[in-house]
């Protein structure tokens, strides 16, 4: 398992992150190791399977994008395929019509702009490999930032709901912040180096599963009482 680099500890972040690392070392390890494994699905794949995790459990996330790809693996055969098929391999996760349409338009909009290959993203800065990825359809800020950061080595700090919340209960962002705020002050507590961006992530989103629906609200407390 790669070290994925460690937060300087000089900064407040840096010793939660270490202190979350000390308390839920396996945790953590599972969360890095998924992330690790994120880079051998390709840009479109990930980006598939992120749209299909809305509102559902790893365990049928994982599942479900595989029974996809078992019919379709380029973005051209997705662009073409009838909403029935998708939406039948697609159908064990929450809101399934609905991502089906989804997929179909994303895979439509990755072949008719860039013929069908996102690779070229590798040599975009990251302010316009940004722009590039979230004009697709629905593909929002915290999409576009899992692709760049895992696949692309963009150092960009990908916020989801559980980073969002605890961002917030540590204290580190104010209770007025919107995602993309809480990014860029994450972004700003960090050095450019997209290993440590991801052990920053990958900490805060295994505290927010651990502590999510009011869960070890004591360990919580701990964290945000680091100075």
């Amino acid at each position: 398992m790669a070290d994925f680099g460690r937060v300087p500890q000089v900064t407040r972040l840096g010793r939660i992150v270490a202190e979350i690392g000390r308390l839920l070392p396996e945790k953590i390890k599972w969360h890095i190791e998924r992330f690790e494994q994120f880079k051998d699905k390709g840009p479109f794949k990930l980006l598939i399977q992120i749209v299909l995790s809305h509102q559902t459990t790893i365990k049928i996330e994982d599942l479900t994008i595989e029974q996809l790809w078992s019919k379709f693996t380029l973005p051209e055969q997705l662009a073409r395929a009838k909403f029935e098929e998708v939406d039948a391999l697609i159908k064990n996760v929450n809101y399934h019509p609905t991502k089906a349409r989804r997929i179909i338009q994303i895979s439509r909009a990755v072949t008719e702009k860039w013929g069908g290959d996102l690779n070229f993203l590798h040599r975009l800065p990251l302010g316009r490999s940004l722009d590039e990825l979230s004009s697709l359809p629905g593909v929002g800020r915290k999409t576009a930032a899992i692709v760049l950061l895992s696949i692309f080595d963009k150092p960009i700090m990908p916020v989801d709901t559980n980073v969002f919340r605890v961002t917030k209960d540590l204290r580190l962002a104010s209770k007025k912040d919107d995602p993309e705020t809480v990014s860029k002050k994450l972004e700003k507590m960090l050095p450019e180096d997209p290993q440590v961006i991801a052990r920053a992530h990958n900490s805060l989103l295994t505290l927010g599963q651990a502590t999510s629906r009011g869960r070890n609200r004591e360990l919580l407390e701990r964290l945000r009482s680091i100075g």
